[in-house]
């Protein structure tokens, strides 16, 4: 006999971002082959705030070896990154590409395009801390270029 057992709705969203989380790993990791190396992404914190109804936050320590970046991609999310050490080139939107270097901080408002993320290096690698309050229904990143 076949039951119907409800899936409490946190644990769906938690379920979809998981395997859409997975997806974009797989998807980033063909796009790292050509690099010296894919970048590790590691997420140190997550929770779910219980006071601010759908809503996570999350803490990812980023290390990119020489030469390794991201393809175009969007996060929905309010996001502050920290450079740890390395330099990263990075552009959002249409505007011109910056370098940033150890101790710089920027901020990246929910869906801006993130045109460039790259280790313009060839002998080190870019290490730095994100830090990003986003819905939780969605994954941290989103390949592509439409918003």
């Amino acid at each position: 006999m076949k039951r119907n057992i409800p899936v409490p709705k946190t644990l769906r969203w938690s379920l979809a971002s998981a395997l859409a989380s997975a997806l974009l790993v797989i998807g980033l990791q063909a796009a790292w082959a050509a690099a010296s190396g894919p970048p590790k992404i590691e997420v140190l914190f997550e929770l779910d705030l219980e006071d601010i109804d759908g809503k996570t936050i999350t803490l990812t320590n980023l290390e990119y070896p020489p030469g390794a970046g991201t393809p175009a991609h969007h996060h929905p999310a309010h996001t502050v990154v920290y450079v740890v050490s390395g330099h990263v080139e990075s552009s959002v939107d249409d505007a011109e590409p910056i370098v940033y270097g150890p101790g710089d901080v920027w901020y990246e408002s929910p869906m801006q395009l993130h045109a460039t993320f790259r280790n313009p290096s060839d002998t080190e690698p870019f290490k730095a801390i994100a830090f990003m309050i986003r819905d939780t229904s969605k994954p941290a990143t989103l390949l592509g270029h439409a918003h």
